[in-house]
């Protein structure tokens, strides 16, 4: 279906004169026209990337990319303090288990031995209670000395071979018990001798585990107190990093949602004053109210951005009809879609235009969401298809011009309940 060229002509010439658009921009070479806007749409496009998954694929434009990276490197810093902090803590508490274990079995064999003292420096009779005694203060003296020994990374085992002494420790407690159960009363000197053998290597056991320890503890001190100070110095860094990403990052995300959220109130505000234009019983009250409060030009933008989009619901409604009619019926449908068309094209030419000279940035006086991109994306589309208006720019367009109005149709509503409230009270 093809437009009036004399009628299309003549409206269009007339619109783009005032508004210093030049006719020679739609006679430029169709080919390099789309070559142009495919490659501004391929450079668009690029800006997203695409991942392929089993269950689909997700695009992730550069901001969630950025915000990805910037909550890995929060996670994989936390994760790394919280490692450090954790074998920080396994090191303090096994230096601190050699030293509490040794030092357990080190009062146990100072009790083992001075029970043995006593038995052998009085006439006592061993008895069950002091078998008992010895018994089970050397069991406690074996319980703390193998935990110390499993917690000992401190002491070298090589050195002085600490699991093999315990065992032969244990071997002559076992010989030594025996034999008190028979030297009751006899107390010979070479079991004398073989006691104090034994109180001597428990002992001498207790003192080169506690010495290992401590030199060894000695040698690494300086290496221990390094690890905790660059350690400290790392964490202190790591947190000061976090901290410097994440809260002008919470900022930024808190205000810029509160930002999205004023903005889709708004939006939803602006409809009101959609509805308001296209009520024909408020139409003309509204806009002599916006003639006086001087936002006539916004309404009158509104009205013709409504009646654009009345042409597109015509159209599309007698393409619909004309479908199903023979052809000597399509003639005069043609002829009111071909109406409807010029129309619909003035008005394009007339938006385009000025939305052109405007820079993007503003139009009718009001900064625009689009901004350069936008401009840049609408001369594109104005070179390549000067008959079509973008939905998505003509419907910010039309919501930032409606947000302007919301405060206009908020003392226009407040003054029909005056007018409606004093007209009552004139009826009482």
């Amino acid at each position: 279906m093809t437009l009036n060229p004399s009628t299309s002509t003549f409206e269009l010439s007339v619109k783009i004169e005032p508004h210093n658009a030049p006719l020679h921009q739609f006679n430029n070479n169709n080919n390099n026209n789309k070559e142009t806007t495919n490659n501004y749409f391929s450079e668009r496009k690029k800006r997203k990337y695409k991942i392929n998954t089993k269950c689909g694929s997700i695009e992730f434009d550069i901001e969630r990319i950025l915000t990805f990276l910037v909550m890995f490197v929060v996670v994989a810093s936390l994760l790394g303090l919280a490692i450090m902090s954790g074998f920080g803590f396994i090191r303090s508490y096994k230096e601190l288990s050699v030293y509490y274990y040794g030092g357990k079995s080190t009062g146990y064999s100072i009790e083992l031995s001075t029970y043995m003292r006593i038995v052998l420096s009085s006439d006592i009779i061993i008895n069950d209670r002091w078998l008992l005694k010895i018994n089970s203060t050397f069991e406690n003296w074996l319980y703390a000395s193998e935990w110390a020994i499993f917690h000992s990374f401190y002491v070298d085992y090589y050195e002085i071979q600490l699991p093999q002494i315990v065992k032969d420790i244990q071997k002559e407690y076992e010989h030594l018990y025996n034999s008190l159960l028979l030297q009751n009363i006899n107390k010979t000197s070479q079991f004398q001798y073989f006691q104090n053998e034994f109180v001597k290597s428990v002992e001498s056991f207790n003192v080169d585990y506690l010495l290992s320890a401590y030199r060894y503890s000695l040698a690494i001190n300086e290496r221990e107190s390094s690890y905790i100070v660059i350690t400290s110095i790392i964490g202190t860094i790591v947190c000061a990093l976090i901290l410097l990403i994440i809260l002008p990052t919470g900022f930024i995300a808190t205000f810029g949602r509160n930002n999205k959220l004023l903005e889709k109130l708004q939006k939803v505000n602006a409809k009101e004053v959609l509805k308001t234009i296209n009520d024909p019983y408020l139409n003309d009250p509204f806009r002599k109210f916006c003639k006086e409060n001087q936002k006539l030009n916004y309404f009158l933008f509104l009205e013709k951005s409504l009646l654009y989009s009345e042409y597109c619901e015509e159209i599309f409604n007698l393409n619909s009809i004309e479908n199903y009619l023979n052809d000597s019926s399509t003639n005069s449908i043609e002829t009111r879609i071909d109406e409807f068309e010029s129309k619909k094209c003035e008005i394009i030419f007339e938006i385009k235009t000025e939305f052109l000279n405007s820079k993007g940035e503003y139009f009718l006086g009001e900064k625009q969401i689009g901004g350069k991109k936008e401009i840049q994306k609408v001369k594109l589309e104005f070179k390549s298809n000067p008959m079509n208006l973008s939905d998505n720019l003509l419907d910010e367009i039309e919501s930032n011009i409606s947000i302007c109005l919301i405060s206009t149709l908020k003392s226009f509503q407040s003054n029909l309940k005056n007018k409606k409230f004093i007209s009552t009270k004139s009826l009482q």
